[in-house]
């Protein structure tokens, strides 16, 4: 999907175009390290009208990793500095998700809490403006 058509479909408030905001700044800057696409997942893809933040998955392949924002590399502390300065929770898709499933986030995000496939977004990060 690109951008346009996902705001169309996933901004229809001041909260979201909040969190899309958040959104398009860590997708530009993985953009800008070589990232071609991303899945989006959680709350923020359903029909929710208020959802806390985003989950987003990149595809690390062609990613220079000195090009990423440090904030968005970092994952301790429950990601406060990449909540606080991108508003949701960004991850490269090859990582391990859940030790106990040891599904990788590109895998994690295409099921339900019981394990049942569910959807997510696809967005071509090639074409974000």
């Amino acid at each position: 999907m690109d951008w346009g058509s996902f705001v169309v479909k996933f901004g229809w408030n001041n909260r979201r175009h909040f969190l899309l905001g958040g959104m398009q700044r860590a997708l530009a800057n993985l953009r800008a390290a070589g990232c071609a696409a991303a899945i989006v997942d959680g709350s923020f893809v359903s029909n929710k009208e208020e959802p806390g933040d985003y989950d987003l998955a990149f595809d690390p392949v062609g990613v220079n990793g000195s090009l990423v924002d440090p904030v968005l590399r970092r994952h301790d502390d429950q990601r406060k500095a990449m909540n606080a300065k991108y508003f949701g929770d960004v991850f490269p898709w090859g990582a391990v998700a859940c030790t106990t499933t040891r599904l990788i986030y590109r895998e994690f995000f295409q099921r339900d809490r019981s394990g049942v496939i569910k959807g997510v977004v696809l967005l071509d990060v090639k074409l974000l403006p």
